[in-house]
């Protein structure tokens, strides 16, 4: 299958590439709409679907293998979390206003509650391993409402507090455990 010069090549992937990568429904439509012979392309759809299919136990175990004795960067590089500049590309601007030619992108470890549990259940214990006891957590809006909950209960906090925009005020709000 080829793609159009005017597609957004970061919105596009083959039907077994989006299978691979978690998608649940495909959207088809200028492969099998431009082709001289749809019912092909349909059949070739198909069976990449079908080969897909068959993977997601060996991904499942190799998850499995990285959430409990892998290494973080690891675990990170396998969930597609860690972004790095590839020579000549661009850098990342971060919320701080900086560039970076590495980035983690938290909203990836929050996709899966194992890879969520581990971070929080690891930053809990090498804080109480430094006699750090918070009474409460706090979490901006963006990406880590879900972490600090999450701190907060691996570490046995009653309350998590959290920000949030309602209209044009920044609000804090709570979540009782």
């Amino acid at each position: 299958m080829e793609r159009n010069d005017d597609q957004n090549n970061s919105l596009t992937n083959t039907p077994k590439g989006a299978i691979e990568d978690g998608a649940s429904d495909i959207v088809v439509g200028r492969p099998i709409l431009t082709a001289k012979n749809p019912e092909e392309i349909i059949g070739e759809i198909l069976g990449q679907m079908l080969l897909a299919a068959k993977k997601p136990a060996e991904k499942d175990h190799e998850l499995e293998k990285l959430l409990y004795r892998g290494s973080w960067e690891e675990l990170l590089k396998y969930i597609g979390a860690i972004y790095r500049r590839p020579e000549n590309g661009e850098y990342v601007r971060l919320a701080s206003g900086f560039l970076s030619d590495t980035y983690i992108n938290v909203g990836a470890t929050e996709r899966d509650y194992r890879v969520l549990a581990r971070a929080t259940s690891e930053i809990g214990t090498r804080m109480l391993a430094q006699n750090i006891r918070p009474d409460l957590v706090i979490g901006a809006q963006m990406g880590s409402v879900r972490l600090s909950l999450a701190l907060a209960e691996a570490m046995s906090i009653p309350q998590s507090i959290y920000t949030e925009k309602q209209g044009n005020e920044m609000l804090l709000l709570r979540h009782d455990l």
